[in-house]
């Protein structure tokens, strides 16, 4: 009997204690946040049309490492968590799936270029593997950003890490691909950070200087996306730089 009664005083400590996350070798203690609530592309399409909402879908596959770690690691950031939760529709697209979709793209032209924009119809009709054909991803993960009407307004390829991800979001749910470009936007930011650090910094001769921290920009190494310019207004991926 007292055997049984410790047991059940363990598992009701152990349900009270906060959550220790292990990520890439890093120990931290919080409650992870419950996951996203992802939906299928037709339904997140719908679902944004009504609440008026950017869509972000990331497309996958089930043997995918780095597209787990989107989820493991980046998807479970506080910060990306309040964008993601707060202004976007959140889809996945499986892209090896065979299944169709209740889904539909046409070519719009805005009066300066043509893009690629989804609406929902009745009859299923585009698999995950035909529209990762269309977002001409080399690989998975993919990250497909599309405005409420659903237009897509950008492609990226790769692991983002919540950093990166949270500008991302930023800079989509704003508006911000309109008025400017990615790599203006990362300049925007760096402006800013070197105008804190200025008003923060001691004067000369007091302290030593801070250690400049640049933002990575967000590359495919070697090759920009394959699909240009043609459906895409802002291409967030690009060469690498030497």
């Amino acid at each position: 009997m007292r055997i049984r009664l410790l047991f059940i005083s363990i598992v009701l400590v152990l349900a009270a204690t906060p959550v220790i996350a292990q990520i890439d070798g890093e120990v931290g203690t919080g409650v992870l946040p419950p996951p996203v609530q992802w939906q299928g592309f037709d339904t997140a399409l719908e679902q944004a049309r009504s609440e008026d909402k950017h869509i972000m879908v990331t497309v996958y596959t089930d043997v995918c490492g780095y597209c787990k770690k989107l989820d493991r690691v980046t998807f479970t950031d506080p910060a990306v968590r309040e964008v993601l939760d707060d202004a976007y529709v959140s889809a996945k697209v499986k892209a090896d799936s065979g299944k169709r979709l209740k889904v539909q793209s046409q070519i719009v032209d805005d009066g300066s270029r043509q893009l690629l924009q989804y609406h929902t119809v009745d009859d299923p009709t585009l698999s995950g593997s035909d529209l990762r054909s269309q977002w001409m991803l080399r690989g998975v993960p993919g990250i497909i950003f599309l405005n409420p009407e659903g237009r897509v307004i950008t492609i990226v390829n790769g692991y983002k890490s919540p950093a990166d991800m949270h500008n991302m979001l930023t800079f989509v749910k704003d508006d911000l691909y309109e008025v400017m470009t990615w790599q203006d936007y990362l300049k925007s930011l760096e402006r800013a950070k070197d105008q804190n650090r200025a008003k923060s910094s001691p004067l000369p001769g007091t302290s030593q200087d801070t250690p400049h921290e640049t933002l990575d920009p967000l590359c495919t190494p070697g090759v920009p996306h394959p699909a240009g310019g043609a459906h895409i207004p802002v291409r967030l991926p690009g060469p690498c730089p030497e």
